[in-house]
C-alpha cells in the first residue's frame, strides 16, 4: 500500500509560506559561506522528541569526515544532555523546551517563555555557527537558523511528508522535498547537500557501554508508554500478552515506564502474574534497562529507537504514526501494525476517527505472542503450563 502525507489543516500550511516570506528578506542579508572554507562550529537544531533526538546520532561521523576541525553542536530539548553528554563527538548540548514542541497548549501565555527564547538566540549568534541543519523541513527551525545568523542552512521544504509545502527561500542548501523514508535515513541524506559521504555509516551506542555481568536468565522488557495516547495499547492486551509469556515460558519479565506513565503501569500491574516485576525509569535508568534485556516489546516511542541504537531484539506496535519514517533503524527488530486497513492512517494523532475500532486495537495479544514465540530461545519455553496469581509492588504509585 503506497504511503500517504499527512495532511495539515489549510490555516497551518498557508502560514508556513507566509512566514517564509517574511524572513526570507533577513535570509538574502546573512552571508554565505563556501564550504570549502574552513568550518568551525556546526548547529544541529531538533527542538522535538527522544526519538527525534536520538536520530541525531548518524550525523556525527559523516560530519566530521567532512569537516574534521569543526565543532558540532546540538540544540535540543533538554533530554539532549542525557542522551550525548558522553559522546565525545557533541561539543555542546544547548537545551531549550520549544513551545512548538510541547504535546498541549503549545502557546499558552502561562508557559510561553519569550524572554528566554531571545536570550538563547542572543547567546548562540555569539558562537558565529557556520552551519545550520534542521532534518524535518520544520519553517520554524529554518527561521530560527536565519535569527541565529548560521551562514549556511540546509534543509528540506516540506514538513515530515506533509502537506505544509514551502519554497526554501530561508536555505541556503535545498535539499528539496524530504521522502517517506527512516528518520535515520533522513538525516543522512540532508547533509549530502554538504558533501558529506552517508554510504554505510550507523549510529554508534547512545551511551559508553558499561560492562553489566552475565545474564543468566533470558529477559523480556515491556514498555507500555508512548508519547501520544493514540499509539497506547490497551492495559488488558498488554497483561493477556505478558500473563501468555510468563505461562509459557520461564523467562524473566519487567514493566518499565517513565513517572507520567505510572498510572498506565499500575492498571497492568493488577492484572498479571506475580512473577513479573515492575520499575519507574529514568532516562539513564532505561538505557540501562534496554541494554539488559533480551526482548524489547513497545511501542511506537522514544525507548523503541533506543533499542534499535543498541541493535537490540525488539517487536514494536505500530499504530497511527507514519511507520515509513519512524519504523526501528536496526536489524534486529520488526513491527506489528494493520495500517493497510485503515485509509485514515497515518494521522496527525489530534483526534481518533474510530475510536471504537482504532489501528492499535487491531494488533491482537494472540499474533503479538506469535512473533514473540519466534524470538524466545525453545530451551526456556516451559514444559507445563503455570498460572501464577498477582502481587502488590512496591515501587510504583498506588
Amino acid at each position: 500500500m503506497p504511503s500517504r502525507n499527512l495532511d495539515y489543516p489549510r490555516l497551518t500550511v498557508a502560514l508556513s509560506r507566509l512566514l517564509e516570506l517574511g524572513f526570507s528578506p533577513l535570509a538574502i542579508l546573512i552571508r554565505k559561506t563556501a564550504l570549502n572554507h574552513e568550518v568551525k562550529r556546526i548547529l544541529i537544531v531538533e527542538p522535538f522528541n527522544l526519538g527525534d533526538v536520538i536520530s541525531l546520532a548518524i550525523m556525527f561521523d559523516p560530519l566530521h569526515r567532512r569537516f574534521p576541525k569543526a565543532e558540532i553542536h546540538l540544540l535540543t530539548k533538554s533530554l539532549g544532555n542525557e542522551i550525548y553528554r558522553e559522546d565525545p563527538r557533541v561539543t555542546e548540548i544547548h537545551a531549550f523546551e520549544f513551545p512548538w514542541a510541547k504535546r498541549g497548549r503549545k502557546w499558552d501565555p502561562r508557559t510561553l517563555n519569550l524572554h528566554a527564547l531571545f536570550q538563547l538566540i542572543r547567546k548562540l549568534r555569539k558562537a558565529s555557527f557556520d552551519i545550520g541543519i534542521d532534518t524535518r523541513g520544520d519553517i520554524r527551525t529554518q527561521i530560527l537558523m536565519v535569527l541565529l545568523g548560521c551562514k549556511v542552512r540546509v534543509g528540506y521544504t516540506n514538513y515530515l511528508c506533509s502537506n505544509v509545502v514551502t519554497l526554501g527561500l530561508l536555505l541556503t542548501h535545498n535539499a528539496g522535498q524530504l521522502k517517506a523514508t527512516q528518520r535515520f535515513l533522513i538525516n543522512l541524506e540532508v547533509i549530502r547537500q554538504l558533501g558529506c559521504a552517508i554510504a554505510d555509516y550507523h549510529p554508534h551506542p547512545l551511551l559508553p557501554l558499561r560492562n553489566t555481568g552475565q545474564q543468566n536468565r533470558f529477559t523480556v522488557l515491556c514498555h507500555p508508554g508512548a508519547g501520544w495516547k493514540f499509539r497506547l495499547w490497551q492495559c488488558d492486551r498488554w497483561i493477556a500478552l505478558i500473563n501468555k509469556i510468563v505461562r509459557h515460558y520461564d523467562v524473566g519479565v519487567r514493566v518499565i515506564g517513565e513517572q507520567s506513565e505510572g498510572p498506565h503501569l499500575v492498571d497492568i500491574r493488577k492484572g498479571v502474574s506475580q512473577a513479573v516485576d515492575f520499575k519507574i525509569t529514568t532516562l539513564v535508568d532505561l538505557v540501562s534497562e534496554i541494554r539488559t534485556a533480551d526482548l524489547i516489546l513497545c511501542l511506537d516511542s522514544g525507548p523503541m529507537h533506543i533499542a534499535a541504537a543498541y541493535e537490540k531484539p525488539l517487536i514494536a506496535l505500530f499504530g497511527p504514526g507514519h511507520k515509513d519514517i519512524w519504523r526501528p533503524y536496526s536489524l534486529s527488530s520488526c513491527i506489528i501494525d494493520h495500517q493497510d486497513r485503515y485509509p485514515c492512517s497515518p494521522c496527525l494523532q489530534k483526534r481518533c476517527v474510530l475510536p471504537e475500532a482504532n489501528c492499535m486495537d487491531a494488533i491482537t495479544p494472540e499474533e503479538v505472542f506469535e512473533k514473540v514465540s519466534e524470538m524466545i530461545p525453545d530451551v526456556f519455553r516451559r514444559t507445563s503450563v503455570e498460572d501464577r496469581r498477582c502481587r502488590p509492588m512496591d515501587d510504583l504509585p498506588q
